[in-house]
């Protein structure tokens, strides 16, 4: 009996939160759409420093000319270490996929990460290497 204080209210009703592994999918998509923006801000930079290079290079001024493509380098430097890190989400996302535990979601998960390969494809493939899994352990 609470003489001093008054009645706790109910707590409320927890929404069910996604998964670990959603959240991250769904971070390391956001980050792959921007390196790819990125991506493409840098190549246009890169094509706006060559062409002011060359004008430069057409009205003899090499100093500039020679400033305009250390800074094409520079870009591409930065490209190339863009590109590897999209290399390495890309390589993440399947991983993580593969994580998770395979319920409906999962599936419609790997489809989205390869969608090049067709469900009963893959269904035959698994079916395949399970097969060849269960030979193996009865010649051992």
């Amino acid at each position: 009996m609470n003489f001093f204080s008054r009645k706790k209210p109910p707590a409320p009703a927890k929404s069910p939160s996604p998964s670990v592994a959603d959240d991250a999918d769904k971070t390391l998509r956001e980050k792959l759409a921007w390196l790819e923006r990125k991506e493409e801000y840098i190549l246009k930079n890169i094509e706006v420093s060559l062409a002011e290079a060359k004008k430069k290079a057409i009205l003899k001024d090499k100093q500039g000319a020679l400033h305009a493509l250390k800074q094409k380098k520079m870009l591409e430097g930065e490209l190339s270490k863009l590109q590897e890190e999209k290399k390495t989400i890309q390589s993440q996302i399947p991983d993580l996929i593969g994580s998770t535990p395979m319920g409906s979601t999962g599936i419609e998960k790997r489809s989205l990460a390869q969608p090049d390969i067709k469900m009963d494809v893959e269904d035959k493939v698994i079916r395949f290497v399970r097969w060849q899994y269960q030979n193996n352990i009865k010649k051992l």
